[in-house]
């Protein structure tokens, strides 16, 4: 599971969320739309569900996709071209089948933000997901965490991104009973391609 407290979506916002990466030069023809968006978790899980309600908004949404029924009708397919059988597989009509925005009764996102849920994980991802060092690993490799408040240079980087306006996502991992916010790995003494990057180190390192 995935939550934040941020602005959420409203219904509209969750209808275009579900056509991301989809092209609309022919929605009729079985176009690719895997690892792009909401759709990159395609290869992970059953079922992906997104509970999501917009600042201000009365209702909450759960975005529903259903990766497992996704997977059988493609696999259906290739057997048909397989025996030489034209493909029957629009993607159209198959995302209406297995995709969908509603009203979430529950109200499981009870003022704002976004929760996503998967199920029915598949193969390793279990085992990766719940390894504390690989995940840490890989959020620190792609999500802009904030520095520890030891960093001697934080408030030097801090001052650059407020500059130039680049955004600092604060985020606390839980796996099991482990409970830890997770930082930028730099520490002391480290100056390095990343922070560079920013040209905040250039007078400090």
């Amino acid at each position: 599971m995935v939550a934040d407290d941020g602005n959420g979506m409203a219904f509209d916002e969750a209808r275009k969320a579900i056509r991301s990466g989809i092209s609309e030069k022919s929605p009729l023809e079985n176009v690719g739309f895997r690892g792009i968006g909401i759709y990159s978790a395609f290869n992970l899980c059953d079922a992906l569900d997104i509970y999501t309600r917009a600042d201000g908004e009365p209702d909450c949404y759960i975005i529903h996709l259903d990766f497992k029924r996704i997977r059988e009708a493609l696999l259906e397919d290739h057997e048909r071209k397989k025996q030489g059988k034209p493909s029957s597989l629009y993607l159209e009509k198959l995302l209406e089948e297995t995709v969908s925005v509603d009203v979430d009764r529950d109200g499981t996102v009870p003022r704002h933000g976004t929760k996503a849920i998967m199920s029915g994980l598949l193969g390793d991802i279990y085992q990766d997901l719940t390894d504390w060092d690989k995940v840490v690993s890989y959020l620190q490799d792609v999500v802009p965490l904030p520095f520890r408040d030891d960093f001697k240079y934080d408030s030097v980087i801090q001052a650059k991104f407020e500059e130039e306006d680049y955004r600092v996502v604060p985020l606390t991992l839980q796996i099991g009973t482990e409970l830890s916010p997770i930082f930028r790995p730099y520490y002391d003494g480290t100056c390095n391609r990343h922070t560079l990057l920013y040209g905040a180190l250039q007078n400090v390192c």
